[in-house]
């Protein structure tokens, strides 16, 4: 909002313009149906798939007991339909988002005043990372939904309609790394989780940073990218010193990345934090930081074969190896 609240928490205390402007409509119109409309992470799961949850619904709790008015079992059956729409395009890809009562919100707050309240969380599809198509699965689930409404068609969906609907989870991640071994002495694996965020730049253009999220048996999760490498071992990337980034080009990045390099040193650190490259930039200051890979660490490291012979390179949380590395891949700025 403009006055930096979260709407989407001001539905009781009413502090900023916006929510109180949104208030008012709501008092004014009295309208049967609301869609209350939010973006949603893309590590969020259909429950007990590794099929990402590209839409996810909900018929918001009027109270804390989460009961069933008929105010709200109506936004059931209307979802119910939304999710047969939506099966043409995402089969088996809708899930329910979690019915926890928030009173401060505003879904919560104007189910409660008999609006029926249709919450949809914009999830994730492979290779959309503008949410293009997902805009388009909105906006045919919205349609949908006018339709039912207008025709009164919603009511042919019951409340095990929308029961049935599975529940989501978040265990995905950008990368999934299985039975690598930290210790090339050791007999025991782990798992490798990784998950990378996006930071903006000037709209459309963002990069990435890519972090570990979690270390240790992650059999129950999934992964984008899942790589089963028993028998790999862990280790550190090299650093290489340079003095002028200016002499830095992608054929000098891809013989360095094939010679396990995944960090030039040099005190000229550029002002933007991402790299147009896949290699990091770090400051001497920083040579620590960069060491072998630990959880909420960045993700950069080698994996090598019991010969030392590297099979994969991470780099900020992006997997490739040495005979295809990706030069759309960013490395980041630590310093």
């Amino acid at each position: 909002t403009s006055t930096g609240i979260d709407m989407n928490r001001d539905a009781v205390a009413l502090q900023s313009p916006e929510g109180k402007l949104l208030d008012q409509v709501v008092s004014t119109f009295n309208p049967q149906f609301g869609f209350n409309l939010h973006d949603q992470r893309r590590f969020y799961n259909v429950k007990d798939t590794e099929v990402p949850s590209s839409i996810s619904f909900l018929a918001p709790a009027y109270n804390q007991a989460r009961e069933v008015n008929s105010s709200r079992e109506k936004a059931m059956q209307l979802i119910a339909g939304m999710n047969q729409v939506l099966q043409a395009y995402i089969p088996n890809g809708v899930g329910l988002y979690d019915d926890t009562y928030s009173y401060r919100s505003f879904g919560d707050s104007i189910q409660a005043k008999g609006v029926s309240t249709v919450l949809i969380e914009s999830g994730w599809l492979p290779n959309d990372m503008e949410k293009e198509e997902i805009r388009k699965l909105n906006f045919t689930a919205i349609l949908g939904a006018f339709e039912m409404i207008a025709s009164n068609s919603y009511t042919n969906y019951s409340r095990d309609d929308y029961t049935k609907i599975p529940d989501i989870e978040t265990k995905l991640f950008d990368v999934l790394i299985k039975e690598v071994k930290i210790d090339a002495d050791s007999k025991s694996t782990v798992d490798i989780g990784i998950s990378r965020t996006e930071k903006l730049l000037e709209h459309p253009h963002y990069y990435s940073i890519g972090k570990i999220d979690d270390i240790g048996d992650l059999s129950a999760y999934y992964g984008f990218e899942t790589l089963k490498t028993k028998g790999l071992t862990v280790v550190a990337g090299k650093t290489n010193y340079v003095r002028n980034l200016e002499s830095v080009s992608m054929i000098s990045v891809k013989r360095l990345l094939r010679h396990g390099v995944l960090f030039l040193i040099t005190e000229d650190i550029p002002f933007e934090r991402n790299v147009p490259f896949p290699i990091n930039i770090v400051h001497p200051r920083k040579l620590n930081s960069i060491q072998m890979p630990v959880f909420e660490g960045y993700a950069n490291f080698l994996l090598v074969d019991k010969n030392k012979k590297i099979k994969n390179i991470v780099i900020n949380g992006f997997l490739m190896t040495p005979d295809k590395i990706d030069n759309t891949i960013n490395g980041i700025v630590i310093s």
